[in-house]
């Protein structure tokens, strides 16, 4: 037992190093995943070989690979950077390990994790996005065409007297077409805000790998890297270099990271899915 605390403590720090690194640098250091798959698996292997209880690492490894799936679809569908998913295989190698019974649950601990992840990182983003679009509003209005500020006001209108006039009969049917409207709203701002912020010309110099291009990057109509793409390579950036390329187009998104740590919080904290 006095394994899984020492573990979670490790889980806790280095996702909270983490997610300082991604907030500053929007990259997760390759170094800080492996050292956690690494630490986290070495443990529970020399433990295991000292208590001749085998399942323990046994647990470890399942774990890793369930998280290294989970992430690999995540990341080839763009949803995740690759510091994001590597990190996940190490949280996977810890949380793996007999926290059902330990914490008395009643379905698995990793299964609790990786759903609160997913949700606590989707409530941070769109508080995140509503930030950077009020932050960026002067902007974001600019571009707004103006039958779309007509549309949204007009509906705005509408569902405001439809809720005093019918507010007894239609209650749940008016909060749940103010939820699409507010979806619909922010997506169309979010949309607006990415080609502001997040859509980026850098220099060749500064291009990293993962990186992920937002224009096909051609010579001679010879496509040298895709937009639809996972992720650019070291092998991509020489080939860039070789052929003289200075400048492209990429495409960076919100840090995930702090939803990591949320969710990893919340978990620890009320051992249940944070949605109930």
């Amino acid at each position: 037992m006095e394994l899984i605390y020492f573990l979670i403590i490790i889980a806790l720090f280095y996702v909270f190093i983490a997610m300082l690194f991604d907030i500053k640098t929007k990259e997760v250091p390759d170094w800080l995943s492996y050292s956690l798959i690494i630490i986290s698996l070495g443990i529970e292997g020399i433990y295991s070989l000292f208590t001749k209880n085998y399942w323990i690492i046994i647990y470890g490894l399942i774990g890793a690979s369930i998280c290294f799936l989970f992430g690999c679809l995540m990341y080839y569908t763009k949803q995740w950077g690759g510091g994001d998913s590597k990190l996940l295989i190490g949280l996977g190698a810890i949380f793996s390990y007999d926290l059902k019974n330990i914490l008395e649950l009643k379905i698995p601990f990793l299964a609790i994790l990786i759903v609160n992840i997913i949700i606590c990182g989707g409530i941070y983003t769109i508080i995140y996005g509503l930030y950077l679009i009020i932050k960026n509003f002067k902007e974001i209005h600019k571009r707004i065409e103006n039958k779309h500020k007509l549309y949204f006001f007009s509906i705005i209108i509408l569902l405001f007297i439809i809720n005093i006039i019918f507010y007894k009969f239609f209650t749940y049917l008016i909060i749940f077409s103010s939820l699409i409207l507010f979806f619909t709203i922010f997506l169309y701002f979010a949309k607006i805000l990415e080609k502001i912020i997040f859509i980026k010309k850098i220099s060749i110099d500064k291009l990293r790998e993962g990186d992920w291009i937002n224009e096909d990057i051609k010579i001679n109509n010879e496509v040298l890297c895709s937009k639809n793409s996972s992720g650019i390579t070291k092998k991509d950036i020489m080939n860039l270099k070789k052929n003289k390329i200075k400048y492209v187009i990429v495409k960076e998104g919100i840090p995930f990271i702090p939803g990591f740590f949320l969710g990893l919080v919340v978990s620890l904290t009320f051992k249940e899915f944070f949605i109930f």
